[in-house]
């Protein structure tokens, strides 16, 4: 994908919305406008939610946003990048691959146990709860399906028919798609879009999810001008607002739920285009078609096209592969990774009858360490430790060479981010990323360990490391890591468990070191970023280290338009990051995700990011 990937087409329409004044995507109706209400609507009670307060204003719906074909900015062309498709239709079907078919099971596994589905509250597990959500709850916003490599990241409307942003970009008016309802028949409007947004705003409401902890910086009010019209105050332009609008971790839930229960974590009812007909935390869910779903295809066709899908847990890599060799699975869910290696042995074996298909960007690998706590609560350990582990070696022992294992070292991964990631010569540079410089590195970390009162002493690691019991490659990588820190005076013991476990202990900083893993939620660089080293990445990265710096410096880049101020930031955080600040995150490796599915499956595409395209509406079964 590289440089016309992920960054490129969403800092261009942002950057059109500045420029023009008003974007419009989608087409929508033409009795949607406001010219077509009736006079009651037109000057309807407005319920505004902010982080301080409710009020009740009454507000004259804003004007119908202008839709712009044209801008130019420094003799680039930008309206290319004005995209949507109105209307019902928001999922196209490739045409070589003939007329979808209608019933049928199709049989996806999920990775592991967990807590709730309402992806704005979990603590853990989040990305299990964000695959169930996605086939029960929908977004605002979502990414184009099937996704084109060759186009990048397209956002297109979803429960949001089009949006427009004012002319200084502080503002972002969302006209809401009519006719929608909720899986118990009540009708989707704005007053749920506020609640939703409404309660992550409130001082009160502590958002665990990884996507919803950013709302109280990004939005300051959000504004209901009628049953289907909503404005966000953001104050200020935001780079980020539409992506993150897109993410399945932003999926709205009822309002008349919330009002009733004071919480959705077990309504398990949204406006999705699946029902859910059984549910067990620890073994998994089933779902039936959605008689009533609003969606059609681009022809037309009412969705999803499926009758049923079962989500049985199946946490451990080897038997999930072990069910799609024998055909009991049709598709393999995206985690663990399955590296091109382990990928090619299923098309080895199962020939013409499986396709694989990469997502990307890919799962960033590195180890993680507790600030929290000693030893790594003195900046000077973490800093050794980035001078004492050799990257390359970790990543020949866990993954193998290039291609198989990635490119070692990169935050950002070249392939994916193009010019905002660094290059590896760059990276070379960087302690710890030059095995021509081992001996020097090591020399260097010994330093720093007496530095800080550990020379000639042991360090250690209690209560151990944590890796996840389902992930051999984890086992082989730490064990590899722990044999390098032992030659500079760092000892500690393994300790396996299952996923769920793992992360609910480094909730609690109940751990010293742990193999970590992180995927991209929001198709952006700041989407990987904020997850390493902001306090939005539960918490802190679980590294329990002051990040209010980099949490300052987060939300000015997301408020920075201009692409070339963008990427400089971006490119001299990572300097900073990978050299001498904080260090709470020791990077490894982007593995590239590899997902074999069967050929019967149809109409599939892994999507753009880690969460991408998981509701299925748009798939059909051909056996």
């Amino acid at each position: 994908m590289g440089k016309k990937g992920l960054t490129w087409m969403l800092g261009s329409m942002a950057l059109l919305a500045l420029l023009v004044g008003a974007v419009a995507c989608g087409g929508g109706d033409s009795d949607d406008t406001a010219s077509s209400q009736p006079a009651t609507q037109q000057a309807a009670a407005t319920t505004t939610t902010t982080a301080a307060a409710t009020t009740t204003t009454t507000t004259a719906k804003p004007a119908a946003a202008a839709t712009t074909t044209t801008a130019k900015s420094g003799g680039q062309d930008l309206s290319k990048f004005v995209v949507g498709k109105g209307g019902d239709a928001v999922i196209s079907v490739d045409s070589s691959l003939g007329e979808p078919r209608y019933g049928g099971t199709i049989n996806r596994r999920s990775f592991s146990t967990f807590k709730t589905i309402d992806t704005w509250v979990s603590d853990f597990g989040g990305a299990t709860s964000t695959m169930y959500a996605q086939i029960l709850y929908e977004a605002l916003l979502t990414y184009d399906a099937p996704f084109d490599p060759d186009k990048g990241v397209v956002l297109v409307p979803n429960l949001a028919k089009d949006w427009s942003f004012s002319s200084d970009g502080s503002k972002l008016t969302l006209n809401l798609r009519e006719g929608v309802s909720w899986h118990d028949g009540e009708p989707f409007t704005s007053a749920d879009v506020v609640a939703t947004i409404g309660r992550c705003l409130e001082p009160s409401f502590k958002a665990s999810g990884e996507n919803a902890n950013k709302c109280k910086d990004m939005i300051k009010s959000v504004e209901a001008v009628d049953d289907y019209t909503v404005v966000l105050d953001l104050g200020g332009p935001s780079y980020i607002i539409l992506p993150w609008l897109a993410n399945p971790q932003s999926s709205m839930v009822a309002k008349h739920v919330l009002d009733r229960d004071g919480h959705t974590r077990d309504a398990d009812m949204g406006t999705g285009p699946w029902l859910a007909t059984s549910k067990d935390t620890q073994t998994g869910m089933t779902f039936s078609r959605n008689p009533n779903y609003w969606g059609k295809d681009d022809s037309g066709r009412p969705l999803p096209y499926m009758d049923q899908m079962d989500r049985p847990v199946i946490s451990q890599k080897a038997t999930a592969l072990a069910l799609i060799l024998a055909g009991r699975l049709d598709t393999y869910e995206h985690w663990p990774v399955i590296d091109q290696k382990e990928a090619q042995g299923v098309k080895d074996k199962l020939g013409d009858k499986v396709d694989v298909r990469p997502v990307n960007p890919g799962v960033w690998h590195n180890l993680i360490m507790n600030a929290g706590k000693p030893p790594f609560d003195n900046i000077k350990v973490r800093t050794a430790l980035n001078y004492a582990l050799d990257r390359t070696e970790m990543t020949r022992a866990s993954y193998g060479d290039p291609p198989y294992g990635g490119i070692a070292g990169h935050i950002l991964d070249p392939r994916d981010f193009g010019d905002f990631a660094l290059s590896d010569s760059e990276i070379a540079e960087m302690p710890g990323f030059n095995p021509a410089r081992r001996a020097e590195d090591q020399a260097k970390a010994r330093e720093l360990m007496a530095e800080a009162g550990y020379g000639g002493t042991e360090v250690d690691l209690d209560p151990g490391y944590i890796v996840y019991s389902n992930r051999p490659r984890d086992f082989d990588m730490m064990i590899n890591a722990m044999e390098q820190l032992n030659e500079v005076g760092f000892k500690g013991e393994l300790a396996a468990m299952e996923f769920s476990t793992r992360e609910a202990r480094m909730l609690e900083g109940d751990y010293t070191m742990s193999k970590g893993a992180w995927a991209t939620i929001i198709a952006d660089p700041l989407g990987v970023l904020d997850r390493v080293f902001t306090k939005y990445g539960r918490p802190n990265g679980y590294t329990f280290w002051d990040t209010s710096e980099w949490d300052a410096w987060w939300l000015k880049a997301t408020r920075t338009i201009d692409d070339a101020e963008r990427k400089k930031m971006i490119k001299d955080a990572q300097k900073r990051w990978l050299t001498d600040e904080g260090i709470s995150n020791i990077t490894v490796l982007w593995a590239t995700n590899n997902v074999p599915f069967y050929k019967h499956v149809k109409n599939y595409n892994p999507g753009p990011t880690f969460y991408g395209n998981w509701s299925f509406r748009h798939v059909w079964l051909d056996r």
